[in-house]
C-alpha cells in the first residue's frame, strides 16, 4: 500500500484487484463480509446494501454484481453511488429505491434519538 502512487490513498483491495491477485467478484464478497462483520460488532453502521438485502429488496447476487460494478466505475476514476447503480442494472424501481432509502436514513438517525 505504501508503495502506490505518492499523494494517493490506495486501499489493499483495489491494489489487490490492480495486481489481478483477486476478481471483482471476490472483493466485492469480502467488502461485503467486512460490513456485516462490522456492523454485527457495531463498530461502523449497517452499509445501505446489506440494509437492502436484510429488507428483502435485492438478493446478496444483486449486491455482489452492483459492488462489482461500483468497483469497476472506482477504476475508471467515477465515483457512481449504489442506489444508480441498483437503477442501471434494474434491480428495483426507482420509487422503491427512494422509499427503502428514507427507511433506512430513519433507521439510522433513530440511534440517535433519545
Amino acid at each position: 500500500q505504501r508503495k502506490s502512487q505518492i499523494g494517493t490513498q490506495r486501499k489493499l483491495g483495489q491494489l489487490l484487484l490492480d495486481a489481478g491477485h483477486i476478481s471483482p467478484l471476490q472483493l466485492a464478497r469480502a467488502l461485503i463480509m467486512q460490513q456485516q462483520e462490522r456492523s454485527r460488532l457495531r463498530v461502523a453502521p449497517q452499509a445501505f446494501g446489506e440494509f437492502l438485502v436484510d429488507k428483502g429488496y435485492i438478493k446478496v447476487q444483486t449486491l455482489e454484481e452492483a459492488l462489482v460494478q461500483q468497483l469497476r466505475y472506482d477504476e475508471q476514476n467515477r465515483r457512481v453511488m449504489l442506489g444508480e447503480i441498483l437503477l442501471q442494472l434494474q434491480a428495483l424501481p426507482r420509487l422503491q429505491l427512494a422509499r427503502a432509502l428514507q427507511e433506512y436514513e430513519q433507521q439510522f438517525w433513530s440511534r440517535f434519538d433519545g
